[in-house]
């Protein structure tokens, strides 16, 4: 009887148990939805800190930074430059992919290349995003197609008030106008309509968060394509405070861009 009540005890045990699958899991400051992938400590103007690269769901990379400085400003801006130099070297390969063919087919029209700024501060909270595009006007319709392509490009948001903010999300759009459009989008997109977007997991105790915007392309047989709208932004909170930073309706008329 004793043993078969042992037997039983350890069964118990072992069935409510938690389930670990890997050291990853047991890592305490892992974000829900998120894998950290990498820990790097840096230096600016004497101030040392972490770099923490994290993976989603998808595999798309996101910087974070959780140590206090005095600077944020500061190491925010070389922290962009820093991921964005490195981000010339190494670029995803659907990203490369797109851009190479985008390249070879630009002798079917006449290129506009375009690139925008959108940042905005709400108080404690800032973010800065800047897209770069091409579009191009078939000389050949409908034998070949007008187009509006979108490079992958850096997108970052910081908190500059004291310490780390509880939580922050990053998210942008591209809103194409226009019928008979034909959309391709990097995967990790969601297309809605004529509306590609993408929107981050919730990171908790950062003041600093870096990504990507992934590339798009709107393309049409017809004359019927007159632009794209950007908009991005980032949620950011603190305490019983959200600050919201966020440029809406960017517009890029095709196909010669409006400055």
């Amino acid at each position: 009887m004793i043993k078969k009540l042992i037997g039983f005890v350890i069964v118990l045990a072992f069935a409510f148990a938690p389930s670990l699958t890997s050291a990853q899991s047991l890592d305490p400051e892992n974000n829900s939805g998120l894998t950290k992938v990498n820990t790097e400590q840096l230096t600016y103007e004497g101030e040392s800190f972490e770099l923490v690269t994290w993976e989603d769901e998808n595999g798309e990379e996101i910087f974070t930074i959780a140590t206090e400085v005095k600077n944020k400003e500061g190491v925010a801006e070389y922290v962009n430059q820093l991921i964005a130099s490195e981000g010339e070297d190494s670029t995803s390969v659907n990203d490369s992919t797109s851009v190479n063919e985008k390249a070879d087919n630009s002798i079917q029209g006449v290129e506009f290349p375009w690139d925008r700024s959108l940042s905005n501060t709400d108080t404690l909270g800032k973010f800065d995003w800047k897209p770069t595009g091409v579009n191009e006007q078939a000389t050949l319709t409908p034998i070949t197609s007008d187009s509006i392509y979108i490079n992958a490009a850096n997108f970052n948001a910081y908190y500059s008030g004291a310490g780390n903010a509880d939580k922050m999300v990053v998210y942008y759009e591209y809103a194409f106008s226009g019928y008979s459009l034909y959309i391709s989008h990097a995967p990790s997109l969601v297309l809605t309509g004529n509306t590609a977007s993408w929107k981050s997991e919730a990171v908790t105790g950062t003041w600093f968060i870096n990504t990507k915007s992934h590339w798009a392309e709107s393309t049409s047989r017809l004359p019927t394509m007159t632009g794209v709208t950007l908009s991005g932004g980032a949620d950011i909170y603190k305490g019983g405070n959200i600050y919201r930073p966020y440029n809406k309706a960017k517009k890029v008329t095709f196909p010669a861009p409006n400055a």
